[in-house]
This record gives structure tokens, sequence and C-alpha cells, in this order.
């Protein structure tokens, strides 16, 4: 294989790897669901929800922009929040399949 298409297959993987990370960080979260906290978040506005590791949330709605609103099975609160600090373990596990891809993409010797 010569060099060029050697080079432009590994920009496409790197590409679809990326795509599929994008996707996986907004598009994992679903409503009537628990997710575990995983750092903690101080609301800026009154209808927010307090955060702290190790809480459990259950979402009842998911918004498009990276928010969900919910309630702190803990507390019993309910807000919104943003859906970046909670853990989900789906998308962790395919975040690590989709990292040990890019090693292997990264470390091809395509010379």
């Amino acid at each position: 294989m010569n060099q060029r298409i050697a080079y432009e297959m590994l920009y496409l993987t790197i590409v679809g790897i990326l795509e599929e990370a994008s996707i996986l960080s907004k598009k994992c979260f679903t409503a009537g669901k628990c997710y575990t906290v995983c750092t903690n978040y101080e609301p800026k506005e009154r209808e927010e929800l307090t955060l702290r590791v190790k809480d459990r949330i259950h979402i009842i709605e998911v918004y498009s922009d990276g928010r969900a609103y919910g309630k702190n099975v803990i507390t019993e609160q309910t807000g919104i929040f943003p859906l970046s600090y909670l853990k989900n373990e789906v998308k962790n596990k395919r975040m690590k399949d989709l990292k040990v891809a890019f090693r292997q993409v990264e470390s091809c010797d395509c010379q």
C-alpha cells in the first residue's frame, strides 16, 4: 500500500473515532435512569441542582444543550444540571475502546 493511501486511511480512522467520541459525550444519558455524580457542581442559577460526588441522580428529562432535569435521590431535590458531571458506565467503556483503537492507529507504521 502506498504511503498516501495509508495516511488517508489513518486520517479517516482518526476522524471517525473523534466523531464517535463527540456523539457519545452528548447522547449517552437516558431519561428514567439513575447515574452517579463524578464531580461536585455548585448551582449558578436558582433552578439548578447541587451535585456532590457519589450522589445518585434520577434523570427526568434530557435537553439537547448537554443539560438535564432530574432528582437527587439522596437529597430529594430536583433541578437542572450539566450532564458532564455524571458518570456513565456505558460511555466510559466505549471511550476506553476508542482510546485503544486510537493508540493502535497512532502506532501504525505507514511507511
